[in-house]
């Protein structure tokens, strides 16, 4: 039906907004006549208001008087209603979504699911019709699913009941730790630990527990077993235990195993070798010469810190020195120039030896190596007693990088280049200057360390200075580990 509105103005009328219930009841009318066409039959029978809203382009509006109308629209045709989801006969489980097909010959204005008659969450009034029911939340059996359709002039109509069986897993795994014993005393970097656990459906995964929190990954698949790094855990009482899951979420926590963890705090590293040469003259090589260790099975670092001439950033692109081979540990060279730290192993005493850096632009640079002995040997090329690495470059502040060392009584060493100017460090607390130069370029260059060894593994160190404040900086530092 038309619902016409007379509205005037002493300007001119910019819209009328026609209101059913106090709701808009289609879009503003912005020109004459004012007339909006109501379909009655989308909504209920029984008494609604009209009113009309006229604005002006000013933004005055009036609210015209309410007017009481009666809709007695004559509906005597049901809805169609069915589910369509789960199908009869169906096994669910979970969260489950019923879903049903409605259609009337005006409009579905609602649907209710009903789980065994019981309304199964909220009225859905608008296609597609689906309620999430949460089996979980009842018992495992047989359930009765349907749905009822209403539309505007009240005509129901009940969907045919479809039979369900809800089969939830409500069982949860069984688990215990059955490796290392109770009472264990336990070292080294590969404890074994096991665990076994079942389930009457499946083990969808078990996660070791040490001390409450996650010890590895989680494992999916058996034979639930893992080996245990005790080296970064400090000596003492811990305990074990394993958390088993099923697919349906049903989880168990097994009892604790208590151990004792009983490691060997080796000694530090041992600074041998200590020589840096300066290459004033731009070169694409820097060579220290005479480096000759006193102890066999001896970690070398070399750290090499450079100017730049071109646009790109320079690297070390290799080391040499008789037969030992060189490895990148870091690289820092974010800004201009570059820092880096490589490593070689000997593991027989080396005498004269003359190290040489090739570099990838012909500048000037400086070379330091540092030899240690009372280090890890294990791993390829002294890899063993390489712990963290860390490093930082910034355009403008003071020279700083972290890292959390991985073993007890390890070493940290840094080296840094500042582009900017040729200015000394000033180290920060605990940490002294190995090498430092001060280039004719305008560069400054240096190696420095962190004053003796760092007693705890898991400890957060900094390698910094204090001044200068606002130059580019690169900084690489590397954490030297004692044998495990």
């Amino acid at each position: 039906m038309a619902v016409t509105a007379a509205a005037a103005d002493d300007v001119g009328v910019a819209g009328v907004q026609f209101k059913l219930d106090g709701a808009n009841l289609g879009a503003e009318i912005t020109v004459a006549p004012y007339q909006v066409s109501w379909n009655t039959t989308l909504g209920t029978n029984g008494s609604h208001t009209l009113t009309a809203v006229a604005r002006d382009a000013a933004g005055n509006s009036t609210t015209s008087a309410a007017v009481p109308v009666t809709v007695n629209n004559v509906d005597g045709t049901a809805p169609t209603v069915s589910i369509s989801a789960p199908a009869a006969g169906a096994t669910v489980l979970g969260a489950v979504a019923v879903n049903a097909n409605a259609a009337d010959n005006i409009a579905v204005v609602g649907v209710q699911f009903k789980l065994d008659g019981v309304n199964l969450g909220a009225e859905d009034t608008a296609a597609p019709y689906s309620v999430s029911w949460n089996t979980l939340a009842g018992a495992n059996g047989s359930h009765t699913l349907s749905a009822v359709a209403r539309d505007g002039a009240g005509n129901t109509a009940t969907a045919a009941d479809v039979l369900v069986t809800v089969n939830n897993d409500l069982t949860a795994p069984t688990v215990s730790v059955t490796a290392p014993a109770d009472g264990t005393t336990v070292s080294g970097s590969a404890v074994t630990v096991t665990a076994s656990a079942a389930d009457n459906v499946g083990v969808a995964g078990v996660q070791f527990l040490l001390d409450g929190a996650a010890l590895g990954a989680e494992l999916t698949a058996a034979p639930f077993t893992m080996a245990w790094n005790t080296l970064p855990v400090s000596n003492g009482a811990h305990a074990l235990s394993a958390r088993a899951r099923d697919a349906a979420g049903n989880i168990t926590t097994s009892a604790t195993v208590s151990v004792t963890v009983s490691n060997v705090v080796s000694a530090s590293p041992i600074v041998d070798v200590n020589k840096s040469k300066l290459q004033e003259t731009k070169s694409k090589t820097v060579a220290v010469a005479g480096v000759t260790t006193t102890q066999p099975n001896e970690l070398l670092l070399a750290f090499i810190s450079t100017d730049q001439v071109s646009a790109t950033a320079p690297t070390v692109t290799s080391i040499a020195s008789g037969t030992l081979t060189w490895t990148l540990v870091k690289r820092q060279n974010e800004q201009n120039g570059t820092s880096e730290i490589w490593r070689a192993f000997a593991p027989a005493q080396v005498s004269n030896m003359t190290v040489t850096a090739t570099l990838s632009q012909t500048v000037t640079s400086l070379m330091s190596v540092v030899s240690f002995s009372n280090v890890d040997i294990t791993g390829v090329n002294g890899a063993g007693a390489i712990g963290a690495v860390g490093g930082l470059s910034k355009p403008a502040g003071a020279p700083v990088a972290t890292l959390v060392t991985t073993r007890a009584n390890s070493m940290v060493f840094g080296v840094g280049n500042d582009y900017d100017g040729a200015v000394a460090r000033v180290v920060g607390a605990g940490q002294s200057m190995i090498a430092q130069s001060l280039s004719s370029v305008g560069d400054t260059y240096w190696v420095q360390r962190l004053d003796g060894s760092v007693a705890a593994v898991g400890t957060t160190v900094t390698i910094n200075d204090t001044a200068p404040t606002n130059n580019r900086f690169n900084l690489a530092i590397v954490e030297i580990r004692p044998p495990s």
